[in-house]
């Protein structure tokens, strides 16, 4: 839209010019010329030179056109094939990974220590519930009662709170 804009402002200074042109050449009648044949034949020519560099102009636009329509469309690829992707489900898994990892932890400590297994069982129940797992998703990963862990989880909103 721009570019029309400055077409058009280049046919305006043209014609413009071409009659401030015809009036000096009628005012001045000292000077034997040719007159507005000569006038004319400018105007022809800057108007060649003008569709010219409108068409150059042109050129460069659907050039730039044509690579942000390559852009868009390989941003479009990029969103549709996230958009097929299981995010949600691939955190799922990725919990239930460190779940089992603190689960495996815990059972080690449980042999060695039996006082510390609570606590990193508390903690794995905190870590899983802040990676948005349900309750009774965490109860199965640690394997402990969902009334257990909704009350370590409402203790620990407590403690916060």
């Amino acid at each position: 839209m721009g570019l029309q804009a400055l077409v058009v402002i280049l046919l305006i200074t043209n014609i413009a010019l071409f009659f401030f042109l015809w009036r000096s050449v009628n005012h001045s009648q000292s000077k034997e010329s040719d007159g507005p044949g000569e006038l004319v034949h400018d105007n022809m020519l800057m108007q060649r030179e003008l569709q010219d560099f409108s068409d150059e102009m042109f050129e460069k636009l659907d050039i730039r056109i044509s690579g942000l329509q390559k852009l868009i469309k390989e941003a479009d690829d990029r969103i549709s094939t996230l958009d097929s992707m299981d995010l949600p489900k691939i955190a799922r898994d990725q919990a239930r990974r460190e779940a089992a990892e603190a689960r495996q932890a815990n059972n080690v400590n449980n042999r060695t220590n039996s006082g510390g297994g609570q606590n990193q069982r508390r903690t794995a129940i905190l870590s899983l519930a802040r990676k948005g797992m349900s309750s009774e998703l965490i109860a199965q990963e640690v394997g402990m009662g969902r009334g257990e862990v909704e009350f370590i989880l409402n203790i620990e909103k407590q403690r916060k709170g």
